[in-house]
């Protein structure tokens, strides 16, 4: 069983150097090999299956090319239909065209249930994982000495997928709304203050003809007052 493992981990090293030997001649030097499944990866991909595939509401989906070394898995997991190298990061990712929703539960609830499932782990399970989690992070070594090679310790080291840190968006985000925040805040002060301006110029053009009528009827009755004394 570990032969079997062990020889299609070669033809994965096999993959990866033809990979990279295709793209020696660009400038730009191609992303670092993925990190390898943890444990807890390897497991959490193991577990969702068996979540998955053993609902009532589950359809049965095959892969393109099915894993068949499933009798080396634990006795629970023996049954699952696996595609081949599952424990592999980014063999079988599929375009987001080509994603099916299962529906049976959400990927929240999905998480919160593995996790607690983790914690009361059988070691013969755990045991199965750690093997296949070590054997990836050979592989990943390998691939990172081959790299290095052909690239350079420089651009294994600051070279990067085209994508900023999610810390990074999220502090562009939160500043970009305070910036939003701000403008609103100014915007409404203008306007608190032009509305104050305003309604101080009606109350100064009230006041004024208040005065102005006041006095005039003062005149006016002292006028009243003269022509009645004569």
């Amino acid at each position: 069983k570990i032969v079997h493992y062990k020889r299609k981990n070669e033809q994965t090293n096999k993959q990866t150097n033809k990979l990279m030997s295709t793209n020696m001649s660009t400038t730009k030097p191609p992303p670092r090999p993925p990190r390898p499944f943890t444990l807890y990866n390897v497991y959490f991909q193991l577990e969702r299956a068996y979540i998955i595939q053993t609902h009532p509401k589950y359809n049965v989906e095959l892969p393109e090319r099915v894993d068949t070394n499933a009798s080396s898995r634990p006795e629970k997991y023996r049954r699952l239909i696996l595609p081949a190298d599952w424990y592999v990061v980014g063999v079988n990712r599929k375009k987001r065209k080509d994603y099916t929703i299962h529906g049976i539960i959400s990927f929240s609830d999905l998480s919160k249930t593995i996790s607690r499932h983790w914690k009361t782990v059988d070691d013969e399970t755990k045991k199965y994982c750690r093997f296949l989690a070590d054997l990836e992070l050979k592989r990943y070594k390998k691939a990172m000495a081959v790299y290095i090679e052909k690239y350079g310790e420089a651009a294994a080291r600051t070279h990067r997928v085209d994508k900023k840190p999610k810390q990074k968006r999220k502090e562009e985000i939160e500043r970009a709304r305070m910036e939003e925040v701000r403008r609103i805040q100014e915007g409404n002060t203008r306007r608190n203050v032009e509305e104050m301006l305003s309604q101080q110029e009606v109350q100064h053009t009230n006041l004024q003809q208040s005065l102005y009528k006041s006095h005039k009827d003062s005149f006016d009755r002292d006028i009243s007052q003269c022509f009645d004394g004569i």
